[in-house]
């Protein structure tokens, strides 16, 4: 799966650590495929266009509830400083409405959003945009980003723990994943206002149903 988070100006150190993370461990002859993989993400990291992309690969995927989460605030931005409803979440990217009520709970207790109950209640950002960093969120609704088990020495069951050169490759990946969501903040990914805005409006008019349909 591939996610990208694009910025404009320079990039900074920590978003040019994903460059260069699968350049380690790689003088094992089985590390070739990772080794073109990594050669993509520093062609990449060069392009002055894409200077804040980070790339998940397929054994590295974020939760739905973590998607939504992010959506959830990501649309709070854009409507700020109004207030916006649970009901507004599902109808733009067609989510289950338990789970949009359950995530605006979690993130009203962290302190991310104001939430109001009754009629014309609803919720908002408690905080500036630029003041939510997306690692944050994503530490708030992963919890333990343990990609193997080997991650969690008091579960782990592998033998090769302590010397094994994928589990450091992997940790070091992990590490330079979250050091670019950390330099990442919900202004970025709601600073296309506009585009975004002019993307959802046919949905929230009803003029076409949202390609994610409610369960």
């Amino acid at each position: 799966m591939v996610v990208s988070a694009v910025k404009s100006g320079t990039m900074s150190p920590k978003s040019s650590v994903m460059s260069v993370v699968l350049s380690l461990c790689l003088d094992d002859p089985y590390w070739d495929s990772a080794r073109k993989f990594s050669d993509k993400i520093t062609k990449l990291a060069n392009n002055s266009i894409m200077n804040r992309t980070f790339i998940l690969g397929d054994g590295m995927k974020l939760t739905t509830y973590t998607n939504y989460a992010l959506r959830s605030l990501q649309l709070a931005a854009l409507k700020a400083p109004n207030r916006i409803k649970v009901d507004d979440v599902v109808q733009v990217h067609g989510l289950a409405r338990p789970h949009i009520v359950k995530i605006v709970h979690e993130l009203g207790q962290a302190g991310y959003l104001e939430t109001v109950r009754g009629r014309g209640g609803g919720f908002l950002l408690a905080l500036p945009p630029e003041n939510i960093i997306i690692g944050d969120v994503v530490r708030l609704t992963e919890g333990p980003l343990d990609l193997v088990e080997c991650f969690n020495p008091e579960k782990n069951t592998c033998p090769l723990i302590g010397i094994c050169k994928l589990s450091r490759a992997l940790q070091t990946a992990t590490k330079a994943f979250m050091a670019i969501l950390d330099d990442l903040t919900l202004a970025d990914i709601a600073s296309n206002k506009g585009e975004l805005l002019a993307r959802i409006a046919p949905i929230e008019e009803g003029i076409v149903a949202p390609m994610r349909m409610t369960r």
